[in-house]
């Protein structure tokens, strides 16, 4: 072999070499970007939490975090990203319509959605108050609900096993029973997906976006798609349909 042929070799070799490195440091960003991301999963707050907060969270979440990324359709903040963050919300992952209550049936969660009197909760000194509310401070006119006797002697009994001494202890009894059957609805979710091969979380922001990485992950490998780029078959295959 002449020393030329042995310089291209060696040429050869070590442009494979840095094309080889070049792509495991791109999978090394990739993994670190995966692991050092937290998902932060609300459910239906896209549409009204993120809403409701957005002139003070979203300045804040500017100022502490890098790379703001936030994903919008129509009013609603389907995912909001940052270099450390990934806030997503559960109602996009769930069947159109599906509520917090469904959730909960459907994945059989062994805790269940508490009560709180909301719109008797006009003022944050009612905080202080000592004592549960009437019953027909329950009443919602958003749904047109009362509380039956049985849950309203439920809060009571809460209220008196807990020791309970203000409706500020009782918010945040509230606040913790209507995150917990929710992080195991989510557990069983992940676990489902997992089996798939998905991390239902980091792969997609919502149902469709999952399903398309499914359908990605096992096609054939001499599947292609193709777009239709004459116009008169275009409006052939839209006027059959």
């Amino acid at each position: 072999m002449s020393e030329d042929e042995e310089r291209d070799e060696d040429g050869e070799g070590e442009e494979k070499q840095q094309e080889g490195t070049a792509w495991i440091g791109k999978l090394i960003g990739r993994l670190h970007h995966h692991l050092r991301q937290l998902p932060v999963v609300g459910f239906n707050s896209g549409k009204y939490d993120v809403n409701a907060m957005k002139r003070v969270f979203l300045p804040l979440l500017h100022t502490q975090q890098e790379n703001l990324r936030p994903i919008k359709k129509d009013n609603n903040f389907m995912s909001i990203e940052t270099d450390h963050l990934k806030f997503l919300d559960l109602i996009n992952y769930v069947a159109p319509g599906f509520s917090y209550s469904h959730l909960l049936k459907a994945y059989e969660c062994q805790e269940t959605k508490g009560f709180f009197p909301y719109e008797w909760m006009d003022d944050l000194n009612k905080l202080e108050q000592t004592s549960l509310p009437p019953a027909d401070a329950f009443y919602s006119k958003l749904d047109g609900t009362h509380i039956s006797p049985e849950d309203y002697v439920s809060c009571q009994k809460v209220w008196e096993e807990r020791g309970m001494k203000t409706m500020k202890d009782f918010l945040i009894w509230y606040n913790n029973k209507d995150v917990v059957p929710m992080l195991e609805a989510i557990q069983k979710m992940v676990d489902f997906y997992r089996d798939l091969g998905i991390d239902m979380l980091k792969d997609g922001i919502s149902v469709p976006g999952l399903t398309l990485k499914y359908l990605f992950m096992n096609l054939e490998s001499d599947t292609y798609f193709t777009l239709v780029d004459k116009e008169d078959v275009y409006k052939l295959f839209k006027e059959t349909l």
